[in-house]
């Protein structure tokens, strides 16, 4: 889902002579809908002789919180009329009133991720409707403005109404069945299927392409693979949660924690679980050592490779495609180059940081901007060359293929370019 942008100008196909004169009055947008119309079909018919793209200063239209379309071509924004009501005025065109547009400015509309269909949410009177591609919705009791969604082809669209005493989801205007609470219905990546989270009684079970799971006794987060084949999440049975992965339970546990539960292939799966006082990485299905607490367990880009940062005690680990590696005060940030060849990650010995790529410890460092991801080591494109921030003493300076660049009070990003040659 793409969500509208909040910009101070835009780039549209306009008049230069005719609408963008400086000294032309903005739009008075308490005027009233037929004397909004008038004037921009007035502007609008003057411009036809001159068009030309132009950066449009946002006094232009009627408010200075116009969202925009991921693509930058389209604009709307809300109109209050004169009668107290409030229009959508999408592309230059006023919708119909509506006691409320529901949201504030930051997310009014949502658009398309393709960008050429457009949603909002309205009241009027004690009822809220949908309104997508400016056709209306059926009317609820209650919209949560969070559960719309589009699909990521653009081509559907689902949300929740809450009717009387029950949720029931809206997908592509069909309404689906009664519950008692349902979770956020999610679109699988080739937009084909489609997955949700629902209650009856006290029990919640998941509903994937229309079918209804196993009963389970607490919400949970239902996650598609990369290739949209497979399907998981995690769920509570009394106080023991599961791992349930294409129908097939892994468990119990007292606790699961997952960042990417599908390789990039989407033929392999990871989460790391506690039981009792101990965490550990499970990876395809299989349990691996015992740690204090385990964190960010992550595939390479091949779906190859694994790594983990792990604690014992007083000590951190990096555990590299299973394997630990040596004691730290801390490790973390671990990250593959694109190629998944090569591992990089920050180690801290008493109070100095360093780089460990590839296992070799770099130079040591005050600071390498821990809370600043733009620090982290990064990796060229063809996976060659290595980037980070790093501090000694109160100057900043980038560390580029072990070399240190000048000293500054403070750096940005550092970044290579697409043929790994050059940096900024």
């Amino acid at each position: 889902m793409s969500r509208a942008r909040t910009v101070t100008s835009l780039l549209v196909l306009v008049s230069l002579p005719l609408l963008l004169r400086a000294e032309e009055p903005a739009i008075d947008r308490q005027a009233g809908p037929d004397v909004v119309a008038k004037e921009l079909d007035e502007r609008l018919d003057e411009a036809k002789a001159s068009l030309k793209v132009a950066e449009v200063p946002l006094s232009k239209f009627p408010s200075l919180d116009v969202c925009v379309s991921p693509d930058m071509k389209r604009f709307a924004d809300v109109v209050k009329r004169r009668d107290g009501g409030y229009s959508a005025f999408i592309d230059g065109v006023l919708g119909p009133r509506y006691d409320q547009i529901v949201g504030d400015w930051r997310d009014y509309f949502i658009f398309s991720p393709h960008s050429r269909r457009v949603f909002y949410m309205a009241k009027q009177g004690d009822k809220w409707l949908v309104v997508i591609d400016g056709v209306e919705g059926p009317k609820f009791d209650k919209v949560p403005k969070g559960s719309f969604c589009f699909s990521p082809d653009s081509k559907h669209t689902a949300y929740l109404g809450w009717c009387g005493d029950r949720w029931l989801s809206v997908v592509d205007g069909v309404e689906g069945p009664k519950y008692h609470d349902m979770g956020v219905l999610a679109f699988s990546p080739d937009s084909k299927r489609r997955a949700y989270a629902a209650k009856r009684g006290d029990k919640w079970f998941a509903v994937i392409d229309g079918v209804e799971g196993p009963a389970y006794d607490g919400p949970f987060i239902i996650t598609f693979s990369p290739d949209s084949k497979r399907v998981a999440y995690d769920v509570w049975r009394g106080d023991k949660r599961f791992m349930v992965i294409d129908g097939a339970e892994k468990g119990p546990y007292d606790r699961i924690e997952s960042l990417d539960t599908f390789s990039p292939d989407s033929k392999r799966t990871s989460f790391w679980a506690q039981r009792g006082d101990k965490w550990f990485a499970v990876i395809d299905g299989v349990e691996g050592l015992a740690y204090d607490e385990v964190f960010c367990l992550r595939f390479s880009p091949d779906s190859k490779r694994t790594a983990y940062a792990a604690k014992r005690g007083d000590k951190m680990f990096a555990v590299i495609d299973g394997v630990e590696g040596p004691a730290y005060g801390y490790a973390g940030a671990i990250i593959f180059s694109p190629d998944s060849k090569r591992v990089a990650f920050w180690g801290r010995r008493g109070e100095k940081y360093s780089a460990v790529i590839d296992g070799v410890e770099g130079a040591q460092y005050d600071d390498v901007g821990m809370k600043r991801p733009q620090f982290s080591p990064g990796f060229s494109p063809d996976s060659k060359r290595v980037a980070y921030g790093a501090k000694r003493g109160e100057k900043w300076f980038a560390v580029i293929d072990g070399v240190e660049g000048p000293q500054c009070e403070d750096i940005g990003t550092v970044v290579f370019s697409p043929d790994s040659k050059h940096t900024a």
